[in-house]
């Protein structure tokens, strides 16, 4: 039996202060709960006032370069997704195709570019950005690690 991963991804408004916390936090399950910080994509839904929660899964594949083949799994879920060979917009469209409703991108898979922090993911295909609607955020290579073996599990 896999196991689910319950997410809130949310950002929150400190009044006097410039900035926002920006994070994604995991309710469950226990090893995993926590706070992961995160960088939102320059598309797709908007987190300024608004809080997502829902379980996590991961995509399959798990680059998510093509059609996702676990539909099933990942209606109403948030998509773990690896960053690797295609664009982030490509890769947020497969998953809100799939029906997912939020966006997990975990960078970095490739083994020479290991131990890389989030930012904020840009567009390539103006045409497909403008087709998401659901929030795409990317969290660190070591928060994603973990993630991902939760999901394997």
């Amino acid at each position: 039996m896999k196991r689910l991963l319950l997410f809130s991804i949310y950002c929150t408004l400190f009044i006097g202060l410039s900035g926002q916390k920006i994070i994604v936090r995991i309710n469950e399950p226990n090893n995993l709960k926590g706070v992961y910080h995160f960088f939102a994509a320059n598309f797709g839904g908007s987190l300024s006032r608004a809080e997502l929660t829902a379980n996590g899964a991961c995509a399959q594949p798990i680059q998510a370069c093509v059609a996702l083949t676990n539909p099933s799994e990942l209606a109403g879920k948030i998509a773990l997704i690896d960053r690797g060979t295609c664009s982030f917009d490509e890769k947020c469209l497969f998953a809100q195709q799939a029906g997912a409703v939020g966006v997990v991108m975990m960078n970095h898979n490739d083994l020479n570019n290991r131990g890389g922090i989030p930012f904020v993911m840009g567009v390539a295909t103006q045409s497909i950005a403008d087709q998401i609607t659901i929030p795409c955020v990317m969290i660190s290579y070591e928060d994603g690690v973990k993630l991902k073996a939760a999901c394997a599990s």
